[in-house]
């Protein structure tokens, strides 16, 4: 049974753009494994693109993934973009994490 969804998009030779990571299933939700999906998600990124950087955009309002993302070691960038959604106006803030500060 799936419980949720993620994906990992080569955006250039040095950078990973990490998508959709989704706990779909709430009953699952609020267990770690968003936070395990994507330390997995890294891991692969470094072991078969070996990228620069990762990157990620979240939405603003999503502040429990935010702060799953900060304790992994991405810090929030001033990128931000907005989109409007049901008549609703959503912002998303893009996120770096620096593969060099993880490998030293």
């Amino acid at each position: 049974m799936a419980i949720g969804h993620c994906e990992v998009y080569k955006t250039s030779d040095d950078i990973v753009r990490l998508c959709r990571i989704i706990i779909g299933n709430k009953t699952y939700r609020g267990q770690g494994l968003g936070y395990d999906a994507t330390l997995k998600l890294i891991k692969w990124c470094m072991d078969n693109l070996k990228p620069k950087t990762i990157d990620l955009n979240v939405y603003d309002f999503n502040t429990t993934a935010i702060k799953c993302y900060e304790k992994i070691g991405f810090k929030k960038t001033t990128d931000t973009k907005e989109t409007t959604f049901k008549g609703e106006v959503w912002t998303s803030i893009r996120m770096t994490l620096q593969i060099q500060n993880l490998t030293n």
